[in-house]
């Protein structure tokens, strides 16, 4: 369908599962502009998801669409650096592409390209691990960080679409409205938050 190509990867580890279908999208294809667009199973993913995620221009590299944490506080998993922590964004606007330090590999688009600078500037494999080490009380180091950290090293930017929404599922779906919920309930949390700046 439209050229796509479909990697399926058994129940496994999920950053073992990220790794080997990296590993199978660099044997399947060359050229620097392909896509890669890794679906997460525990999303309400939009009908027209993989169409939105592959249509971005060559130089973003890694993008991703807005969820939201599945348990409290229900944040938006994106984020940017502050000092030598990242922090997500207090505020947002819907439609806006920003550009960020780290996002969520829920529902992410990658271009070839991305890997093969990896390599070229040292990142050792694997692109994706979680990293079991003390850290930010606020922050676990889950695959999509570890990856976002390597990407910051090569100089390679990542992105959040918060035009394109894919809800968490958990016992409800997880969206914006546990967020706003949250915040009035936890207003502490925005201390741990950053204000985002729209062009």
């Amino acid at each position: 369908l439209r050229g796509y190509v479909r990697i399926c990867a058994p129940y496994q580890r999920v950053d073992t599962a990220r790794n080997r279908i990296v590993a199978a999208f660099m044997e399947l294809v060359t050229r620097d502009d392909a896509t890669l667009i890794m679906l997460d199973c525990d999303h309400a993913h939009p009908q027209d998801i993989v169409i939105q995620l592959a249509g971005y221009p060559q130089e973003i590299g890694v993008v991703g669409a807005l969820y939201f944490r599945r348990g409290p506080p229900f944040d938006p998993l994106f984020f940017v650096r502050h000092g030598e922590a990242l922090r997500g964004p207090a505020e947002y606007e819907r439609g806006v592409l920003y550009e960020v330090d780290a996002v969520a590999t829920g529902a992410i688009a990658i271009k070839r390209w991305v890997f093969s600078r990896l390599l070229e500037s040292g990142a050792s494999l694997p692109f994706f691990r979680y990293e079991y080490k003390e850290g930010d009380a606020y922050w676990s180091m889950t695959e999509d960080i570890y990856f976002a950290e390597r990407c910051e090293k090569a100089g390679i930017r990542h992105y959040c679409d918060t035009g394109i929404i894919t809800p968490h599922i958990h016992q409800t779906l997880i969206t914006a409205d546990n967020w706003e919920r949250y915040k009035e309930e936890h207003p502490e949390i925005i201390e741990k938050s950053v204000l985002l700046q729209s062009e």
